[in-house]
């Protein structure tokens, strides 16, 4: 439900890197613990390499805003 949203700000937001990665990979078992990952989907935002937000949950409304709060 969420991925076509996902696509779609990435493109309308090209000054914004999006990145998607699969938890379920073991590889990334550091990552997803370092980031404080537990719900699915869950969204981070950076900004200065500094993490200022995040959420969980499929809302596509909350993502936009997220994303326009920050790139003012």
């Amino acid at each position: 439900m969420i991925a076509p949203v996902f696509s779609k700000l990435s493109n309308q937001y090209p000054s914004v890197s999006f990145v998607k990665i699969d938890i379920d990979n073991g590889a990334l078992s550091t990552t997803v613990n370092d980031h404080g990952i537990t719900g699915v989907p869950t969204f981070v935002y950076y900004k200065g390499g500094r993490r200022v937000e995040s959420f969980s949950g499929a809302r596509p409304d909350m993502l936009e805003e997220l994303i326009k709060k920050h790139t003012k």
